[in-house]
């Protein structure tokens, strides 16, 4: 039997809040259920323009990387917004060179 899609949209997977190391990659999901789903992704309150899947990829992440991700996920429905916190962090090594 098919399943049938809710009216209105219901988020499945919350992005995660978290660190990523400077310069690596970093990928939040916002996973969703329903019809005709418009995504929408926010660094704080800034449009990020082009951002429009379930699936936000930064790569080489810089500290000004750091902040609130938001993702608007929305129909003709209702819309929803959820969010992460990401923090950059730069990991300095203690090893001693010989």
């Amino acid at each position: 039997m098919p399943t049938r899609l809710s009216e209105v949209p219901i988020i499945e997977e919350h992005p995660k809040s978290g660190m990523v190391e400077l310069g690596k990659d970093l990928t939040l999901v916002c996973k969703a259920v329903g019809k005709n789903l418009r995504f929408t992704w926010y660094k704080n309150t800034k449009c990020l323009i082009g951002e429009t899947s379930d699936t936000l990829h930064l790569r080489k992440v810089t500290m000004d990387a750091a902040g609130r991700y938001s993702c608007l996920v929305s129909n003709s429905k209702d819309s929803l917004l959820t969010w992460a916190i990401v923090d950059v962090v730069s990991i300095v090594s203690t090893r001693k060179k010989h």
